[in-house]
């Protein structure tokens, strides 16, 4: 085995790590996937040296860097084309068009790429994890200086934000305000909005907590983004500056005595917004917490999340509402609203246009 390779590899790691630590315009889509992807890039990096060292005396370990180096070549082609339709798209705003068709090719033009991009990402996150899987069977010994941990690339939500589009969710925003501002038993209640990533969970959230009949049933309305980071101490911090407290307190039992002060004896209304902590035992402690600050009926947190299982430890009886996919037309009343804002639609766009709502349409149907 050529040493050479293991030092490829080095290379195109080094290489592949600046660019996904780049912001690009286009990869708002799958911005996640690159933190993955830098992630694994970062732990693969760590193990290289002992197993350059280790291919001496190992055919297994030899042939474990030549599949490593052909799917960091993969990555380095996939990079490559992201950066490829990056510099496109800028060169293809800075033209002479019209206004109105600039926006509309800004906006179709990638949705196609960003969905096969984030495929092909998805099928390296996969592949290199099994090689980091397979370095921690073999026990190699991993450079910790080297393996820093990336910053996730998190959009945090807010409840304010607006949102100047909204189709085809009207049904489930009277069916879940006339929930939640109804005559509840209960005195803890979760209700998990559940979908895909772009589906519409977040803004739909955002509805049902400005809509005007929660906002004068409830005393209390608190927004918290909690995304990949789950933190119980975090996330009750959160829930106070929420309630524009500025001193929050260096302990837990100081941050629970303020949010009891704040909140018992309060009707309640809380979203978190983004969840996706998987471990029931880190949700009951928040759950409790939150009990033991205000024991009275009428506490409603809506959760959204994209993944089921999530759902399903927030509320374990099922009562999950799952956003059913939008209608092509509704997709096409997006698409006409994000690239017109609002004006005509040149007539040989109509066709084109209606043909990408149906593959929005059928793609979500797909994943």
């Amino acid at each position: 085995m050529d040493p050479v390779i293991s030092a490829t590899i080095e290379v195109i790691l080094e290489k592949l790590l600046a660019i996904t630590t780049e912001e690009f315009n286009l990869v708002w889509g799958f911005k996640q996937d690159l933190a993955n992807l830098t992630r694994s890039l970062r732990s693969i990096k760590a193990v290289l040296k002992d197993a350059d060292r280790r291919q001496v005396d190992s055919e297994a370990v030899k042939l474990w860097l030549k599949d490593l180096e052909d799917v960091a070549y993969d990555a380095d082609n996939v990079l490559d084309e992201i950066k490829y339709e990056n510099l496109r798209r800028k060169v293809q705003i800075q033209n002479q068009m019209k206004p109105k068709v600039c926006l509309y090719f800004s906006f179709y033009t990638p949705l196609a790429f960003r969905w096969k991009m984030a495929h092909k990402i998805n099928n390296i996150n996969v592949n290199l994890k099994k090689f980091n899987d397979e370095a921690d069977r073999r026990g190699f010994e991993r450079r910790v200086a080297e393996f820093a941990p990336a910053r996730p690339q998190v959009k945090e939500n807010d409840s304010i934000t607006a949102d100047p589009v909204f189709v085809g969710r009207e049904n489930d925003e009277s069916k879940f305000v006339e929930q939640i501002t109804g005559e509840i038993n209960d005195v803890f209640s979760v209700l998990p909005i559940v979908g895909m990533g772009g589906i519409g969970k977040t803004t739909l959230a955002r509805r049902i907590f400005n809509h005007p009949r929660t906002e004068t049933h409830f005393n209390k309305r608190i927004w918290v983004c909690v995304s990949k980071t789950f933190d119980v101490l975090t996330i009750l911090k959160s829930i106070l500056v929420s309630l524009k407290v500025t001193s929050l307190g260096d302990s837990r039992q100081a941050v629970m005595d303020k949010l009891q002060e704040k909140l018992k004896d309060k009707r309640c209304l809380l979203v978190l917004d983004d969840l996706w902590n998987e471990k029931r035992g880190e949700w009951d402690d928040l759950k409790n917490a939150l009990m033991g600050v205000n024991p009275n009926k009428g506490y409603v947190i809506i959760v959204t999340t994209r993944n089921e299982s999530v759902a399903s430890i927030v509320n374990p009886h099922n009562c999950n509402y799952k956003l059913e996919k939008l209608s092509p037309d509704d997709c096409w009343s997006i698409i006409k609203a994000k690239a017109f804002e609002g004006g005509d639609v040149p007539e040989h766009f109509q066709t084109t246009g209606k043909a990408i709502a149906q593959q929005c349409r059928d793609w979500a149907i797909k994943y």
